[in-house]
């Protein structure tokens, strides 16, 4: 067990801290979803996927915890340049804009961003609808990416960080 600050916990309890308080602020999120929908009149019950995709969305957003822990932790500024990057990613991303919108010379890019598919994967259950086997596969598929990234990520600095801290 590595020691971080004064108090002794292990390092995965801060990345673990960032996880729930992501979870915390996506349910709040949801209540204010659904209280918009009732207010519409386009509230539907969520598509029971909703419960396994929120599942895989929490591995996946502690996998890249540690993922961006570990710089962060030797390079201050890289904390800084994340803010850019999401910024970038969530340009990218159909979260305001919808797929279909997108010409088919371009969509290959949206198609081909991890992202897609993740809100894909959570759009649908919320919106009544079961998500597309297509989805799973790469969100899957990040899953299995980022685990191997993390993993040895963790195996190569884990002994390291508490130095950097």
């Amino acid at each position: 067990q590595t020691c971080a600050l004064p108090i002794c916990l292990p390092l995965s309890f801060y990345v673990f801290l960032h996880a729930q308080k992501a979870a915390t602020n996506f349910l709040f999120q949801a209540i204010a979803f659904w209280a918009v929908m009732l207010i519409i009149r386009k509230f539907t019950v969520p598509h029971w996927t909703l419960i396994p995709a929120l599942l895989v969305m929490m591995l996946i957003v502690c996998l890249q915890g540690f993922i961006i822990a570990v710089p962060s932790t030797r390079f201050r500024d890289v904390a800084y340049m994340m803010s850019y990057v999401v910024q970038l990613l969530f340009y990218v991303t159909p979260v305001f804009w919808m797929t279909e919108n997108v010409s088919k010379k371009h969509r290959w890019i949206v198609e081909l961003n991890p992202f897609t598919h993740q809100v894909e994967l959570l759009r649908a259950p919320l919106t009544g609808h079961a998500p597309a086997a297509l989805h799973w596969w790469w969100t899957l598929g990040t899953l299995g990416v980022l685990a191997v990234v993390a993993i040895s990520l963790l195996a190569m600095f884990r002994k390291r960080v508490v130095f950097w801290l």
